[in-house]
């Protein structure tokens, strides 16, 4: 491990990191993979996106928190433009430990950076539809919404 301590030292080193994600990976060090990737994103920002939704698969699959890969993951949404891979994921997760209102948040991130009218209104369903199931309000919103 003296390879790791030398990289979370210096996390210059894109061979280094490589390395050592493969050994934590194949080792099931997961903890330790985390830290690994906290410490690259934050010292190489042209990986930032790729490597943050690694952290999100990380969290979820491996560590089995859920709400901390949400929070990851609407963090992720809130500034990139807009993915559908993360906009599933997400609604998967939020889904599974019923956290609608981080959902919520990620659809009022999202609907601003879209450019597609046909995508708009699918988020703007959702978004109707989710909030009809957190306040139970009656269907009328899912009317309102296909109308428009």
């Amino acid at each position: 491990m003296d390879l790791y301590n030398q990289f979370l030292e210096n996390p210059n080193n894109r061979g280094d990191f490589l390395t050592l994600e493969e050994e934590l990976s194949t080792s099931e060090k997961w903890q330790d993979l985390l830290t690994l990737y906290d410490s690259y994103v934050g010292t190489h920002p042209e990986d930032e996106k790729n490597y943050l939704f690694k952290k999100v698969i990380l969290l979820d699959e491996y560590l089995e928190d859920s709400k901390k890969a949400i929070d990851v993951l609407v963090d992720i949404i809130s500034r990139e433009d807009f993915n559908f891979t993360h906009l599933k994921y997400l609604e998967a997760l939020c889904e599974s430990t019923k956290e609608l209102e981080q959902l919520a948040q990620a659809y009022k991130f999202m609907l601003p950076k879209l450019e597609d009218q046909e995508l708009e209104l699918m988020l703007n369903y959702k978004t109707a539809l989710l909030l009809q199931r957190c306040f139970k309000i009656k269907p009328i919103i899912s009317e309102l919404c296909r109308r428009s």
